[in-house]
């Protein structure tokens, strides 16, 4: 192999025998680490978020998320996120008052407990759908209320927002943004809204883009938890779905919209 390579037995030896260069061990330390954040977000990590999570660390502190998106691609890594088929949970409701589209899709605010935001989800476990509603303040991007139930209909929204009002005490005049849906027009909605003095603001008909934030936060959710995934029963489903609001997303996750 020497002889038809044009090469010498002794610099084949000694190239045998040389320990990898700074450079690339360097690489090889970052490569090492990006499959470690990205295992530990099972696949649901992008760049960006990759990023932010390496940059705590001293050794790479300084480091950019374009060399990060390379080595991911070097590596194979794509961050898992796809919409899927799913039934529908939109349902509006034409002899109810049209409510205004109040937040106009501003999804920044300067305090906790200005505007939260709402939407409804689909889950399967074992055959059967289930429906998460979540109520998720723009500020701190975190879950304040959610509910998980066998039925569309708007008692699981009424008590997931109940929930978020037992827990924060928001101020009047806070404003609770959603979709078109039956869910948040029905009557004992509205009536759990004006005790509280708290402000309806709902997406124009048909736009997914009014609701940006809630529909990322199921987006998310599904390419970590449910994707490629069956559950045994509701029980484990609502354990998964615990763990994913209350330790992962509220305590875990970054958000880059607030730093």
């Amino acid at each position: 192999m020497a002889r038809l390579l044009g090469v010498s037995l002794s610099g084949y030896y000694q190239w045998r025998q040389r320990q990898p260069s700074q450079r690339a061990q360097r690489k090889q330390a970052l490569q090492q680490a990006i499959a470690r954040v990205y295992a530990r977000f099972d696949g649901s990590a992008g760049s960006p978020l990759i990023t932010a999570e390496l940059r705590e660390q001293a050794e790479f502190a300084q480091l950019s998320r374009t060399r990060v998106a390379r080595e991911m691609q070097t590596l194979g890594l794509r961050c898992r996120l796809r919409m899927a088929k799913k039934p529908r949970t939109t349902q509006s409701d034409p002899t109810h008052r049209v409510v205004a589209n109040q937040l106009d899709r501003c999804f920044r605010t300067e305090a906790p407990n200005q505007v939260w935001v709402s939407d409804l989800t689909y889950l399967k476990v074992a055959g059967q759908w289930r429906y998460l509603v979540i109520f998720l303040d723009l500020f701190s991007r975190k879950v304040v209320g959610w509910d998980l139930s066998d039925s569309l209909e708007a008692s699981g929204t009424v008590r997931a927002l109940q929930r978020a009002l037992q827990s924060r005490r928001p101020a009047a005049g806070l404003l609770v943004h959603s979709d078109r849906g039956m869910q948040y027009s029905c009557q004992a909605f509205q009536e759990l809204l004006r005790r509280h003095a708290l402000v309806p603001s709902r997406s124009r008909k048909g736009d997914c883009w009014d609701n940006a934030v809630a529909e990322s936060f199921f987006s998310h959710l599904k390419a970590r938890v449910v994707e490629g995934r069956s559950f045994r029963d509701e029980r484990e489903l609502r354990r998964v779905v615990f763990e994913y609001i209350e330790i992962h997303y509220a305590w875990e996750r970054k958000h880059s919209s607030n730093g």
